[in-house]
């Protein structure tokens, strides 16, 4: 009994940190692909890759939940953590994807502003996950849950006062209606890392 719960904790561990590294590098490259520089196309292809390699992963870990009666902790939880963390790097393909498609001569400020606080909140989030999958406890933690909650909140009002902006200064509708996809794509990714965030929270406080 002792190996199986190991076998299946060190599986659901080994997977959650998996995915958080490919999610890092997927916010790492995203914030590339709206820099001044970015080859756009390549910095897409690599994210698309990425993404794709996650959703392998949510489904070998969903596939183990079916399979396995012995887990680190509630399957509910599990299945929780897993379908939270897709929709991190999914958020992050959306814009990307968005980006390329409606090719911008260039990218606003608000833009580069919230791919660097959602990258900001991943990173954050991939400490998270590895303090968590090393059994750390919630004390040591929280000063890493308040940092995901205060990168939420900055992208909140930054989200806010920028949509007013686009409202008020741009006379194009179409143009409107593109910038306001992408930054509510990236205040739904930010607000998908605190999701994450608060779930790790939750099961620390119910097992603590």
């Amino acid at each position: 009994m002792l190996k199986q719960f190991l076998s299946s904790e060190s599986l659901f561990f080994e997977l959650f940190q998996n995915h958080s590294r490919l999610t890092l590098t997927a916010a790492q490259e995203l914030e590339r692909l709206v820099s001044a520089n970015s080859n756009r196309s390549h910095n897409l292809d690599i994210i698309r890759n990425l993404e794709h390699q996650a959703d392998e992963l949510t489904h070998k870990g969903i596939e183990s939940l079916h399979t396995t009666f012995i887990t680190p902790f509630d399957h509910n939880d599990i299945y929780r953590l897993l379908s939270q963390m897709d929709d991190i790097i999914d958020l992050i393909h959306e814009v990307a994807e968005a980006i390329v498609m409606y090719q911008f001569d260039g990218m606003t400020p608000a833009v580069q502003e919230l791919a660097q606080l959602l990258l900001s909140s991943v990173d954050s989030l991939n400490q998270i996950m590895n303090g968590f999958c090393k059994h750390a406890g919630i004390d040591t933690l929280r000063p890493l849950f308040l940092q995901v909650h205060n990168f939420e909140h900055q992208g909140d009002t930054l989200f806010r006062h920028t949509l007013g902006q686009l409202f008020q200064n741009e006379t194009d509708a179409r143009m409107i209606i593109k910038w306001k996809e992408i930054y509510e794509k990236l205040e739904d990714a930010l607000d998908a890392c605190e999701d994450v965030s608060n779930t790790i929270e939750g099961v620390l406080l119910e097992i603590s």
